[in-house]
């Protein structure tokens, strides 16, 4: 991990730290160094060594734009999965 992170992505790394261990989450993150390949953001919940759920999948030129919607992305899965759980 390199020492200068930006503000999106350590927010980002947080937030999936957090939810990884609650949610059994699996993570692909791509950053290229090419300017015409894409960056790649991509999410899922495991069940058994399995892809069971896709939480996000985020694909910009910009690494910081992924972690920005990948960013959104993880709270609306957190606030659903929170609502699904909640007593009626």
């Amino acid at each position: 991990m390199h020492l200068h992170m930006t503000e999106e992505e350590r927010e980002f790394r947080e937030l999936y730290g957090k939810m990884r261990k609650e949610y059994g989450l699996w993570m692909h993150l791509h950053s290229s160094i090419y300017e015409w390949e894409d960056d790649i953001i991509e999410i899922w919940r495991m069940e058994d060594g399995k892809n069971k759920e896709a939480v996000c999948r985020v694909k910009e030129k910009d690494i910081e734009d992924c972690y920005k919607k990948a960013i959104i992305d993880l709270k609306h899965y957190d606030l659903r999965k929170r609502m699904a759980k909640a007593p009626v």
